[in-house]
């Protein structure tokens, strides 16, 4: 179905305040106050994605912000669905920013099951050389290596668990010249598996725990981002 947006009211059956209209195989999102508009399109996606339709085209004018806003409201963890961009000049750009988002979602709603310290380095670090391999290049510091380097606080943390405590030190160096400077750091704290909260939180605040690793994928996605999107600054 194909899903549009327009500042002009629903038809009068739909009622004065309605945010979605359906007529045959399109879907209307009416904005009606568009300093409100990133909010609306959230919750019509959601409006959207709860009628039980799998997959949209977006038509018509929206910009870049507006088709992220829908895709990552419209989509789950669980259940991505299907939303197809805009055919328009801003579609490249659209498309790089929801990459970096669905990597970074991902990212941080696996389970400690699915991921561990070094896992988490290995696939942040697979998932940039994938963008540009040449200029990138990495190493996994992990378990008793920590300590012998002196990262003491990353090291004593995690060493309790099966799993080895990891740090990643990925280099993106889009010129090649090791001599070139630095002009920004990233640095993003991920915590696959946290157990310190089970006497104080309660069993809905259990949940959220899996995201500690939010940091970590955050700045992934967005050193990700500032490469397809042709960055020139070594980081």
């Amino acid at each position: 179905m194909k899903v549009k947006i327009t500042s002009n009211p629903a038809p009068a059956h739909w009622g004065d305040k309605a945010l979605v209209s359906l007529t045959g195989n399109d879907i209307t999102i009416h904005i009606r106050d568009d300093a409100d508009r990133l909010r609306s399109i959230r919750k019509a996606a959601r409006q959207i994605d709860n009628l039980g339709i799998p997959s949209v085209t977006l038509s018509g004018e929206w910009s870049v912000i507006d088709q992220v806003t829908f895709v990552m409201s419209f989509s789950k963890a669980r259940n991505p669905g299907e939303v197809t961009l805009c055919d328009n000049a801003e579609r490249a750009e659209a498309e790089r920013q929801v990459t970096a988002m669905m990597f970074t979602r991902k990212l941080t709603n696996d389970t400690p099951e699915q991921l561990s310290p070094v896992g988490l380095a290995q696939e942040s670090a697979d998932w940039l050389q994938s963008l540009n391999g040449d200029a990138v290049t990495y190493r996994v510091v992990s378990g008793e290596q920590l300590a012998a380097e002196g990262w003491a606080g990353i090291y004593n943390v995690g060493r309790g668990s099966e799993r080895p405590p990891a740090m990643l030190e990925l280099d993106y160096n889009p010129d090649g010249d090791p001599e070139a400077p630095v002009a920004f750091a990233l640095v993003g704290k991920g915590i696959t598996f946290d157990s310190g909260g089970y006497s104080l939180k309660s069993s809905e605040g259990m949940l959220d725990m899996k995201c500690d690793m939010g940091g970590a994928a955050t700045v992934t996605g967005a050193l990700g981002l500032a490469i397809m999107q042709g960055l020139n600054k070594r980081v």
